[in-house]
């Protein structure tokens, strides 16, 4: 995956295509496929575990993260070499298998829990971002909803969800989330939503453009005031590192 991301980038490099930006779009979210479908699912089941309560509930199905993946290449190959037809079934192919793998690790679950529903809310984009890749590619629609359905939300989202949980393990905190961080949870999530929505016209495209600049902004910004002394000092736990 990570060779396809690379040379997807040298084919807009030297070609300045943005069908190969798109294409390196999708093997990104083929990363958080395969990166968010080892974390979440186990931090989930931790949390189960750690609560008294039954973990089994959370499936974790290689065949279908196995399938879920190679659809997606397959999309990105489809996308880049024309075959739009093509391209747009294996969108929704690669969104319903996601759709079930999110179904089997029981994010409803862990409402009350941000640590844990951010990083599945940000998951759900990506099914919503290949959904709306088919509607690109069938419909018409705006190529940039689910560019953005991608980028802000399910990579923004994932990213912030992971630093904000590990900068806590990896230095012997415990997982209780930093004030205002849900905030910030909070605030990456209606980005990606208002993103998608000016991408559509539903919301003027300046102030749209505005308001989800600035709520990507507040919530890497929460982050770095509240983690920055997280991971300036010494573990808490006395442990080196």
């Amino acid at each position: 995956v990570l060779g396809l991301l690379w040379a997807m980038q040298i084919g807009f490099v030297t070609r300045l295509d943005m069908t190969f930006s798109y294409g390196a779009l999708i093997m990104a979210m083929a990363l958080i496929s395969i990166v968010g479908g080892r974390i979440t699912p186990a931090f989930s089941s931790g949390w189960l575990k750690r609560h008294g309560q039954d973990s089994s509930v959370i499936k974790m199905v290689p065949a279908l993260d196995m399938a879920a993946l190679a659809t997606m290449v397959a999309l990105m190959l489809s996308l880049v070499i024309g075959w739009q037809g093509v391209a747009s079934l294996l969108a929704l192919v690669a969104a319903a298998l996601m759709l079930v793998r999110l179904y089997n690790w029981k994010g409803w679950l862990f409402a009350k829990e941000p640590l844990l529903w951010i990083l599945h809310i940000s998951i759900l984009w990506v099914p919503v971002a290949l959904i709306l890749l088919a509607g690109s590619l069938l419909a018409g629609w705006p190529t940039n909803a689910w560019a953005h359905a991608a980028g802000t939300g399910a990579i923004g989202g994932l990213i912030l969800g992971v630093i904000a949980r590990v900068s806590l393990g990896h230095t012997g905190r415990p997982l209780v989330l930093p004030r205002g961080m849900v905030l910030a949870f909070v605030a990456i999530q209606l980005a990606a939503v208002i993103r998608v929505l000016t991408g559509f016209n539903l919301i003027p495209w300046h102030p749209g453009i505005g308001a989800s600049a600035l709520l990507w902004l507040l919530a890497y910004g929460l982050f770095l005031v509240r983690y920055t002394s997280v991971l300036a000092s010494p573990r808490a736990d006395g442990k080196p590192g």
